[in-house]
C-alpha cells in the first residue's frame, strides 16, 4: 500500500490496516490515531511528528522508523520490533511497551510517564533526560542503556538488568530497584531517595555523589562500589 492510498483510506473512515507492508513510507505529521498496525511492516519508515495515539502496534516490524516527536500516547507496541529506531521527543504516556524490542533506540527526552515496559529490550538505548515517572519496567533489559539524568521516580524496576548502565544525576526518588542487578552502574550525583534497594547487586558501582536518604538497602551486595561524598540512609556522607 502506497501513503497516498494509507491516509485515503483512513480519511474515509478505515482504521484496520493490519499487516500493512509500509516499509520506507513517508508518514510524516500523517494524524493515524487508533489506527490498527498489528503486525505491520513499518521498518525505515519516516513517522516524524505523526499521530499515533491508542494506535495498534503489537508485533509491528518498525526497525530504524523515524518517530522523532511523535505522538503515540495509549499506543500498544507489545512485542513490536523497533531496534534502532528514533524516538528522540516522542510523547508515549500511558503506552503499553511490555517485550517491546528497544535495543539501540534513541530516546532521548522521550516522555514514558506511566507506561508499562515489563520485559522490554532496552539494552544499548539512549533515554538521556526520558521522563519515566511512574513507569513499570520490571525485568526489563536495560543493560548499557544511557539514563543520564532521566526521572525515574516512583518506577518500578524490580529485576530489571541495569548492569553498566549510565544513571548519571538519574532522579531514582521512591523507585522500586530490589532484586535489580545494578553491576559497574554509574550512579554518579543520582538520587535515590526513599528508593527500594532491597537484594540488588550493586557491585563496582559507582555511588560517588549520590543521594540514599531514607534508602532500603537490606541485603544488597555493595562490594567494591565506589563511594564518594555519598549521602547514605543513617545520614553520614562517606
Amino acid at each position: 500500500m502506497n501513503t497516498q492510498d494509507l491516509l485515503a483510506r483512513y480519511t474515509e473512515g478505515e482504521r484496520d490496516f493490519r499487516g500493512t507492508d509500509l516499509s520506507k513510507a513517508v508518514l510524516s505529521e500523517a494524524l493515524l490515531d487508533a489506527c490498527d498496525f498489528r503486525w505491520a511492516d513499518l521498518h525505515w519508515a519516516d513517522l516524524s511528528e505523526a499521530h499515533l495515539n491508542r494506535a495498534k502496534l503489537r508485533q509491528a516490524v518498525m526497525i530504524r522508523a523515524e518517530l522523532t516527536d511523535s505522538r503515540m500516547e495509549g499506543a500498544d507496541l507489545c512485542q513490536a520490533d523497533l531496534y534502532k529506531c528514533v524516538l528522540e521527543r516522542a510523547l508515549m504516556s500511558r503506552a503499553i511497551l511490555n517485550g517491546t524490542k528497544l535495543r539501540r533506540a534513541h530516546m532521548a527526552d522521550v516522555n514514558l510517564v506511566g507506561s508499562s515496559l515489563i520485559g522490554a529490550t532496552l539494552r544499548e538505548a539512549n533515554l538521556r533526560g526520558a521522563k519515566l515517572m511512574e513507569a513499570i519496567l520490571l525485568a526489563a533489559d536495560m543493560s548499557e542503556t544511557s539514563l543520564i539524568e532521566a526521572d525515574l521516580s516512583g518506577s518500578n524496576l524490580a529485576n530489571a538488568n541495569l548492569n553498566s548502565a549510565d544513571l548519571t544525576k538519574a532522579n531514582l526518588r521512591n523507585a522500586d530497584l530490589s532484586e535489580a542487578d545494578l553491576r559497574d552502574a554509574t550512579l554518579h550525583g543520582a538520587d535515590l531517595s526513599n528508593a527500594d534497594l532491597s537484594g540488588a547487586v550493586l557491585v563496582e558501582a559507582d555511588l560517588s555523589h549520590a543521594v540514599l536518604n531514607g534508602a532500603d538497602l537490606y541485603g544488597v551486595n555493595l562490594r567494591d562500589a565506589k563511594f564518594h561524598q555519598t549521602l547514605m540512609p543513617n545520614g553520614q556522607v562517606i
